[in-house]
């Protein structure tokens, strides 16, 4: 059973120190940085939705308006359970617009089906490391 919370505005800053402190990202991309950024400025129109089993946070889908896209995050015992899915549908009024940009194995594949164009932009992030671990 899983749950999911809603940040934005006065309480996205709460949301991502909690991504952060669960450790809700490949260290070195970007939502690391991004997530960084939102413990301390004030963004009213970027969303952040949060993935718990339990007691423990395992996932977080980020819409970071800036860059008019989303970036995703599920611990690996846990994917491939719908959880990014649901986390999406509970953001609130994102564009039709919208983008993603390409992470892990399999991710292309992800945003097609939410009907959201994945690029690749070299600056978007730098894997440091295996990404087998994550």
């Amino acid at each position: 059973m899983f749950t999911f919370k809603h940040y934005q505005g006065e309480t996205l800053h709460v949301g991502a120190k909690l991504a952060l402190d669960n450790h809700l990202f490949v260290v070195g991309w970007q939502l690391q940085g991004i997530l960084n950024q939102l413990t301390y400025e004030h963004d009213t129109r970027s969303q952040l939705v949060l993935a718990s089993s339990g007691s423990v946070t395992v996932g977080c889908v980020l819409y970071e308006a800036g860059s008019n896209s989303l970036q995703a995050f599920v611990r690996k015992p846990f994917r491939r359970n719908g959880i990014a899915s649901h986390c999406i549908r509970r953001m609130k009024d994102l564009p039709s617009n919208i983008g993603a940009a390409e992470g892990i194995d399999g991710s292309l594949i992800f945003w097609s089906k939410h009907g959201i164009q994945a690029r690749q932009r070299d600056y978007d992030w730098w894997p440091i490391g295996s990404m087998d671990n994550y």
